[in-house]
């Protein structure tokens, strides 16, 4: 009422109402009323904090939470084992679209269409996702997938990368079944062990016989078949093993 009787009288000099003072006294009046309000990190035994990783949640009079008595909480964004994102830190990135960090600290990925743990591979950055494995990724042995989406291959002794040609790669890295047939041309591996015949037109794998070395190239037979079970290996070698 005060303030309203000097704007009255120093009404012709105008008058502006500092606001402040009425928000602490609007705090003071709220904070005790066992519910957290605007402005209150507390009230008594009421926190916006969900947990305390590191200490014990106290509330001061003034409902602020005391920082020196709980050192680890959701919302100082420090990421926690307990907590799955904290502020812009996310245990686990979105590959592809965005994800939000609610106020508990738990991820919202309804923006987020591809992610370590969605089982699906995303091409390009994931190796392998949960039980979701590439086919015939090992040939002799077993692998598992890492937390990070990148496959374990230390059981494996076999596999595409390993510098050596095993079950159905054309090639390994360096290493191809056969060079390029006409000289001029240059053979290239690719990531999953597949051929790139780049500026080679005559090659183990074309498709075609043309180096005596090929018994056969894809359907393609130099001699007739001993029986209809009998197939072509990626080495353009025939595999008559399931003939009677």
């Amino acid at each position: 009422m005060r303030a309203l009787s000097v704007c009255f009288v120093v009404a012709l000099f105008g008058c502006d109402l500092d606001s402040s003072g009425d928000s602490i006294a609007d705090a003071a009046i709220t904070c005790g009323n066992g519910q957290i309000d605007v402005g209150e990190d507390c009230d008594g035994e009421l926190f916006r904090v969900t947990k305390c990783h590191a200490g014990t949640l106290v509330c001061n009079p003034d409902c602020t939470m005391d920082k020196k008595a709980c050192t680890k909480w959701c919302g100082d964004d420090e990421l926690q084992p307990e907590e799955e994102c904290d502020g812009t830190s996310f245990k686990v990135d979105c590959l592809q679209g965005t994800q939000i960090c609610r106020p508990d600290c738990t991820v919202d990925r309804a923006g987020c269409t591809a992610w370590c743990g969605d089982g699906k591979i995303l091409a390009g950055k994931e190796q392998c996702d949960g039980t979701t494995m590439p086919k015939d990724v090992c040939h002799i042995g077993s692998v598992k997938c890492g937390k990070d989406c990148q496959i374990d291959f230390l059981n494996c002794e076999a596999f595409c990368g390993d510098e050596a040609i095993n079950g159905s790669e054309q090639c390994d890295r360096t290493q191809f079944h056969y060079p390029c047939h006409n000289s001029s041309g240059v053979l290239t591996c690719r990531e999953d062990c597949t051929i790139d015949p780049g500026t080679c037109d005559a090659y183990c794998g074309d498709g075609k016989l043309n180096h005596v070395d090929e018994d056969c190239d894809g359907a393609v037979f130099r001699a007739p078949k001993k029986c209809p079970q009998a197939k072509c290996l990626a080495d353009c070698t025939v595999d008559e093993s399931a003939c009677p």
